[in-house]
Order: structure tokens, then sequence, then C-alpha cells
């Protein structure tokens, strides 16, 4: 901020008590080490380009990520938590080398970071990144990772390419079609990987025009979104036991 911009600031915090916009409150916040990864290793040695206000209309999306929603999808990745607050530098000693292999196996994915990626890619949508960011949690960091957990996200990270991240990849719609629909288009396998359909809200989004566009109700869609990546890189099922 320009010294201008920085004494209106104090003035309508300290006299007008306005809220300060998240984006640039997490830009200023330095004592976080989530926000020092994102900063240090992500924006300054990866080269991930980051906006600090929000993408209105996809026609405007030039590629970078929303700071808000790098912060929440980093929050899964290192924490399994919703957001990043009372985070310690013990929390993620040892996961950042593991971040950063994320993040550049997602900058990788076709269409991501480009110019608008939203249109390009459902991957670049945060709700899709926190399903692959909370796979990556489960089989590197959780308490209750599998023995093969390095080696499950090392296949994750490596074919994340064999997904088709594309709007019109008919596995997106499983829930908008029946069952004749399911086995033309290849996906009649897919049931066995998903919860039952009785166990919570299956209203992940919907096919508008040209694009999939997933819901606001992240935290009941990126579970699932996340069982139909294990079901097509044929990784551990979460109903299955873990070994």
């Amino acid at each position: 901020l320009q010294p201008d911009e920085e004494r209106q600031l104090f003035h309508d915090l300290n006299r007008l008590g306005k809220k300060v916009d998240t984006n640039l409150a997490l830009q200023f916040d330095n004592s976080n080490p989530v926000n020092l990864f994102i900063k240090e290793r992500l924006m300054e040695e990866l080269g991930l380009g980051v906006v600090e206000t929000d993408v209105k209309s996809w026609a405007d999306d030039d590629g970078r990520i929303v700071r808000k929603d790098l912060v929440a999808v980093n929050a899964i990745l290192l924490l399994n938590r919703s957001n990043i607050n009372g985070a310690t530098p013990l929390m993620i000693d040892g996961r950042t080398e593991t971040g950063v292999w994320f993040w550049s196996a997602v900058r990788d994915i076709e269409g991501f970071g480009e110019e608008r990626a939203r249109e390009k890619t459902v991957a670049a949508q945060p709700v899709v990144l926190k399903a692959l960011a909370k796979l990556v949690y489960d089989f590197s960091f959780s308490n209750r990772r599998p023995d093969d957990g390095d080696d499950l996200t090392e296949r994750l990270l490596s074919s994340l390419n064999d997904v088709d991240f594309s709007h019109g990849n008919p596995m997106w719609r499983y829930y908008n079609l029946n069952e004749e629909e399911r086995r033309a288009e290849g996906l009649a396998g897919l049931s066995s990987y998903l919860p039952l359909d009785d166990t919570g809200n299956r209203d992940i989004g919907s096919h508008q025009g040209d694009f999939m566009r997933f819901g606001a109700k992240h935290n009941d869609i990126y579970p699932i979104l996340g069982d139909m990546i294990r079901w097509k890189l044929n990784l551990p099922s979460r109903r299955q036991p873990l070994q």
C-alpha cells in the first residue's frame, strides 16, 4: 500500500470499524506458517499466480488463484482443517515439500493457470483443488494413513493428467445420470467408491451450457469428488478398510 492508502486504511479501521477484506488480511499476515509457505514457496519459488479479488465472471479469469481460496486449499492439504487459524510451524513441519510437490503437479494440469482457466478445466474450481488436497493429506499425513501412503501420493500426483478434468467429463455429472446412462458412459463401477445415496447431500453441481459448475457446499462436495478421482486412478476406496 502507498502511504496515503495506509492512512486511509488506518482511518477506516479505527474510526469507521470497517471489516478488512479477507484477501487483504491474509496478504499482510506474515506470522502464520501456512501464509509464509504460500508466499515463500508457492508464490516466490514456484511462481504461482495469486489475485486478491474474487473472480466474478469466468470470462475474466486470468488464471491466477484467489488468495483466500489458495489459503483454504492449503489448510486442508497441510492441516486437514477448514482454515489456518492457530497454525504453528510444528504443525506443518515435514509437510511443506509435499505441499510444493502437490502444487507443482496441479500447475501441470492442462488449462490450469491459463487465461480463462475456469472455462478450460474444472481443476481451476477451488472445490476440486480441495478434493485433491484432501487425498494427499489422507495418504501422507493422516494419523490413519495407509502403510503405502507415500506410494499412493506418488501415484496420485504423477497421474493427475490421467484424469479428465474437462467440463465434458461425464464423471462429474454422475448424479445427474440414470443407471443406463452411467453404464453407457463407463461409470457403472463408480458406485462402489461413492457414499451410499441415503447418507448425505448429493447435489454436487450441474452442467450449465458448456461448463460444469460445482456447488457452494464445498465440505459436502469435495469428499465425493475425491472418491471419483480415487476410482479413476484405481486408488483405494474410502469404503474399504485400511491395510
